[in-house]
């Protein structure tokens, strides 16, 4: 028995995971319209967003543009679409990069124990201690300003953050009798890992990732409103809004719309994670 069964008696259909847990259906309700319309951007979008027009530039909202234009004519409603998908792109990659490497780490670290473990996590505990946004600032101005060195200096650097919470699972599932039978019966370090340990920590795993995805989006956009993600004319949140601030005060739709699908997106994948702790993982995510 290792808890695959009650798992899936704890989950249940997904009309009942939505009655049990309200922050999964409000994360739902805000993410699904985002991701749809970031998915079919090419099909809802009319205009192209990189499409100049000066003579249509900063118009206000309107029914050929909905969202607006910005200082180039472009319209705003398609640059905020394309800007979706692109910064859900890089979230859902750094996010892929710190949970797959993070979980890795922190699983054999946490059931080998002993010094590699002290090693391990006193390296974790040095990057935990320096200032995310501060290091993430220095590491993407060395690798140069794209989205590409942005993906990779995120992820790498949320790295520690997976594997402190995989190294406390391991910690915890490496007690349990099915993994101490393994164990007596011979079967190796890595045999255990892959077959005991990574399945019955992936609920937990895929909480903290979904509320990392949260922190990822936030990131990647505050790291490209400063220049070090896309670069123009790429359509991105964090790039869309730098390039509002000399408008802020009199052409409100150009800073708002992008603003509020930001938050929007960062909102609902807080909720989201928080409404499958509550289903997949009670206890998991606060040990």
């Amino acid at each position: 028995m290792n808890g695959d069964s009650a798992r899936r008696q704890r989950t249940g259909s997904l009309p009942l995971m939505l009655r049990r847990s309200p922050n999964l259906l409000a994360g739902l309700l805000l993410l699904l319209p985002i991701v749809a319309c970031a998915l079919l951007a090419p099909v809802i979008a009319w205009h192209d967003p990189y499409a100049v027009d000066v003579q249509a530039r900063l118009l206000a909202p309107s029914a050929s543009h909905p969202f607006g234009t910005d200082e180039l004519g472009r319209d705003l409603l398609a640059r905020v679409l394309y800007g979706a998908r692109a910064s859900l792109a890089v979230a859902f990659g750094i996010v892929a990069i710190g949970a797959a490497a993070g979980t890795l780490v922190g699983t054999f670290s946490g059931y080998l124990g002993g010094k590699t473990d002290s090693l391990i996590m006193r390296l974790v505990d040095i990057f935990m201690a320096i200032p995310f946004m501060v290091i993430a600032l220095a590491l993407t101005s060395a690798l140069g300003p794209s989205l590409v060195n942005l993906v990779i200096a995120v992820g790498l650097l949320s790295v520690p953050f997976y594997a402190r919470m995989a190294r406390g699972l391991a910690l915890s599932l490496r007690r349990q009798p099915y993994v101490l039978a393994a164990w007596a019966m011979g079967a190796s370090s890595a045999f255990i890992v892959r077959r005991h340990i990574i399945p019955n920590m992936v609920s937990s795993m895929i909480v903290l990732a979904s509320i990392g995805m949260s922190g990822a989006i936030l990131a990647s956009s505050a790291l490209s409103f400063i220049g070090l993600g896309a670069q123009p004319p790429m359509a991105e949140l964090g790039a869309i809004i730098n390039g509002s601030r000399s408008y802020i005060l009199d052409e409100w739709w150009y800073t708002l719309f992008p603003g509020v699908v930001l938050v929007m997106a960062a909102f609902g994948f807080n909720l989201l994670g928080d409404g499958l702790r509550d289903i997949l993982d009670p206890a998991g995510v606060s040990r």
